[in-house]
């Protein structure tokens, strides 16, 4: 299913937070109050949800409990929901000063926030590279092997076939006739 609308942080809000409201009000419910048997504490309500405004204002509730869908993949029956909220969640972190995250270059997923500063892969890609390269140094190592086993068993180093212990008097412990005489 393709996206017919923009990918703004009050789209993701609207698709996805369950504090905005049909008519683009906020219900206030602050995300630390989210805990299992925690009564739901409200903030002062504004009136109005803070990403509709002109310059978009930081939200608690929407970076701890919105944002993160981001990362989630896509579901089957709509396989670009995922591409469409990392593009949301980089609108917001534009708009609001907050540096956009980086992408893997393999799956082109978000990098976790405690990566190193000059990591290019997420962690599961970079555990995929990492035997994937294992394994071709291995069977280079094998073939270089096998070669090399293969072409010393056929003739020893330093002899001659004529002169050295593969002629047929070197087997039969005759003398070997040199051909200068």
């Amino acid at each position: 299913m393709a996206r017919k609308c923009k990918a703004t942080q009050l789209a993701f809000a609207k698709h996805d937070c369950a504090n905005h409201g049909a008519d683009g009000s906020c219900l206030g419910i602050v995300s630390d109050s989210l805990a299992p048997g925690e009564a739901k504490v409200k903030a002062r309500r504004p009136v109005r949800c803070i990403l509709s405004e002109e310059t978009p204002r930081r939200c608690g509730y929407f970076e701890k409990c919105v944002l993160p869908l981001a990362n989630w993949p896509s579901p089957k029956d709509d396989p670009t929901l995922q591409s469409w909220r990392l593009r949301a969640r980089d609108t917001y972190r534009k708009a609001t000063g907050r540096r956009p995250g980086r992408k893997c270059r393999d799956c082109g997923g978000p990098m976790p926030s405690d990566a190193k500063p000059n990591a290019l892969y997420c962690a599961p890609c970079a555990r995929k590279r990492y035997a994937a390269a294992h394994r071709k140094a291995q069977s280079n190592y094998r073939q270089t092997r096998a070669k090399r086993d293969k072409s010393t068993a056929a003739k020893p180093h330093g002899t001659r076939p004529e002169e050295g212990h593969f002629s047929e008097a070197a087997t039969k412990g005759l003398p070997v006739a040199n051909s200068a005489d």
